[in-house]
């Protein structure tokens, strides 16, 4: 099981995070606002840690974060798909950050959508999951627009969160777009 080094959407180029996107990450990561829902944010040093994790992650599992830019190539964010444990069970996570200039204009249901795309027909994957705070309004609509049902609370690093998931047998596949000649993967 592999997934796609980078695909597009209507509005994004999302590409397989590199050692070179380490400037990007800091941006983002360093972003107080982008990061209240996500435990805070990181310096330059947990930020190489995590730019580390999302290269070995590609290594070992064949998709991992992918970096989304603007069809202009301005950055806007990131997608990941990645192996979790929640309460004791072991799935693919979905997640995705976006820098505040790209919050409410549709951009992290367009990637995920895509997401959703490479985890059941890429990775052939059952489901897929998704956490936020429990307080975190913006992310669970993310999540219910993608068609992802509530499942359980549960406490994460000292947050009451929320999981979400999706079956495959659930997930209904977004159209093409106009703006793409192809499906991406």
């Amino acid at each position: 099981m592999s997934a796609p080094d980078s695909f597009d959407t209507a509005r994004l180029r999302c590409t397989r995070i590199s050692a070179a996107d380490y400037d990007r990450m800091c941006r983002l990561e360093s972003d107080e606002r982008a990061q209240a829902a996500l435990f805070g944010a990181r310096s330059p040093q947990e930020t190489a840690e995590r730019l580390e994790r999302a290269l070995a992650q590609w290594r070992d599992d064949g998709f991992g974060t992918w970096i989304a830019a603007t069809h202009d190539g301005d950055f806007a964010g990131t997608g990941l798909l990645f192996r979790s444990l929640v309460e004791g069970e072991t799935g693919i996570e979905l997640g995705y950050a976006f820098l505040p200039d790209f919050w409410g204009r549709g951009f992290a249901v367009e990637m995920s959508r895509a997401l959703l795309e490479i985890a059941f027909v890429a990775l052939d994957l059952p489901y897929v999951l998704a956490v936020t705070a429990r307080d975190h309004v913006r992310s669970r609509r993310v999540m219910e627009k993608l068609g992802m049902t509530f499942r359980r609370e549960l406490q994460h690093r000292g947050v009451d969160c929320v999981v979400y998931a999706i079956e495959r047998s659930a997930w209904q596949p977004a159209p093409v777009s106009p703006c793409i000649s192809e499906r991406p993967f």
